[in-house]
């Protein structure tokens, strides 16, 4: 580390001027040369004291690799994502989180200042609009971010370790009670019947939404009473919408009873009756949830928002549309439906996914269980004493 004195002659009030610089080499980012200036009046001994004391102080502070803000290093640990394969759904949700959450708050401080205490400040005031499990989500973008700049040299450590993102509950799902269900039906069909018509279909099968919005006439089997999921669909900031795999890129023949058929046949004929209502032309195997022009698939998003905006108006914020797949798989297991049935019309790899995420559905079926086998049995007890 380097330093120099820079004589800028007497002032008018007749004392002697300098500029004294500390150079602090190259930032690691943008390749520029920093320093440290600082203006002193008095003798050239005093000024050379000034700048040792300068140099002192740096060398103790150790300076900072970079001035890169939390916002620019963002940025760049999204495109190394993006370049790196990850999911455009993925890399579309972390942008959000980024843009209206993290940004905002903390985008314009340096990677080099960011402390806990700057992350401790963002996680409280997003409490008190987002579930703890958000907040996670937002903790969890900045935490790699920063252990991606420790990894460049940006940073020493990750101040993020030690910052205190709220505590998320045990993990157990919430699953919506058949009269809540009901009454997010009822709402549906006022406001919209299509997603009146998502909405059963969703708890009737467990399908995804993208899933749903991935059906096509040809995936319907009424007379059969099937339906098969072969594809989803994806929607991104940077793709817009994309026709992809399911989760675990299989497909999956899920049976329909009396009400799956009789919803999915009311959405074909509210199809053809917007068709021929508004003169658009119906592909010869459309989608069974299109976008408004017809022909492009519905954007999974819109279902999302739909949901929430009739959760809030039906007092029931605490649901959101995947409940609807909880529901699903709960309401199986408590009828007696074994686990590998309800993992393959869930879209589960393996049966122990499903057993993992609804154990709290269980017991109620041990409880069943051992009432069954005590009924086959019988002891010959002896008479009771009077």
């Amino acid at each position: 580390m380097r330093g120099s004195i820079l004589d800028l002659g007497t002032a008018a009030d007749g004392t002697h001027r300098w500029k004294l610089r500390v150079h602090l080499g190259r930032d690691i980012v943008t390749g520029k040369p920093r320093q440290l200036s600082r203006n002193f009046r008095g003798g050239r001994r005093g000024a050379e004291r000034e700048l040792n004391s300068m140099l002192a102080d740096v060398a103790e502070k150790r300076v900072a690799a970079t001035k890169a803000t939390v916002s620019y290093l963002l940025s760049e640990w999204v495109r190394l994502q993006t370049n790196q394969g990850l999911s455009s759904t993925t890399v579309g949700t972390r942008m959000s989180y980024i843009k209206n959450r993290i940004n905002p708050a903390i985008g314009d401080v340096q990677v080099s200042e960011l402390t806990a205490r700057h992350l401790d400040k963002l996680y409280s005031e997003l409490s008190r609009e987002l579930s703890p499990r958000s907040v996670n989500h937002v903790h969890a973008t900045i935490h790699r971010a920063l252990a991606q700049a420790v990894k460049w040299g940006w940073v020493e450590k990750n101040v993020a370790d030690l910052a205190s993102p709220p505590k998320v509950s045990d993990g157990k799902v919430v699953s919506i009670e058949p009269s809540a269900l009901a009454d997010f039906l009822r709402e549906a069909h006022r406001r919209d019947p299509r997603i009146e018509r998502i909405i059963a279909l969703a708890a009737l099968t467990g399908a995804r939404r993208g899933e749903l919005c991935g059906l096509k006439l040809s995936d319907c089997d009424l007379r059969g009473g099937l339906v098969t999921i072969r594809r989803a669909i994806k929607w991104s900031t940077q793709k817009g919408i994309e026709v992809g795999p399911t989760k675990t890129h299989a497909e999956r023949t899920v049976a329909l009873d009396e009400i799956g058929i009789e919803v999915i046949t009311r959405q074909i004929e509210s199809l053809r009756s917007i068709a021929s209502e508004t003169g658009l032309i119906l592909s010869d195997d459309p989608w069974l949830f299109p976008g408004p022009d017809l022909v492009s698939p519905l954007n999974p998003d819109r279902i999302t928002g739909a949901f929430r905006r009739i959760a809030i108006a039906i007092g029931k914020p605490e649901f959101h549309f995947h409940s609807l797949r909880h529901f699903s798989a709960t309401e199986m297991i408590a009828a007696g439906v074994d686990v590998r049935t309800v993992a393959a019309r869930l879209g589960h790899a393996d049966a122990s996914v499903t057993l993992r995420v609804y154990a709290h559905a269980l017991p109620e079926r041990d409880r069943a269980a051992a009432e069954i086998l005590g009924a086959k049995i019988t002891l010959s007890l002896p008479p009771s004493e009077v």
